[in-house]
């Protein structure tokens, strides 16, 4: 596999909002810095994202309101 190929694909759903106050997208619940750093992280890197991702998710009062 090549370093441009993404075996952990990005967790972006193409519905990006902002909340400024946890620095957080309601999309695909990354922090702005694990956004902007996606990139350069290793495959190990981007799978705990994505499981944090999904914590963040189970845990969010946003999630609780879409269900």
């Amino acid at each position: 596999m090549s370093e441009t190929q993404s075996e952990v694909p990005s967790p972006c759903i193409k519905w990006c909002i902002v909340d400024r106050q946890r620095c957080l997208c309601t999309g695909c619940y990354r922090t702005l810095d694990e956004i902007g750093g996606w990139i350069l992280m290793s495959q190990s890197q981007r799978a705990q994202v994505v499981a944090a991702c999904h914590e963040r998710r189970a845990q969010s009062d946003w999630a609780q309101v879409s269900n």
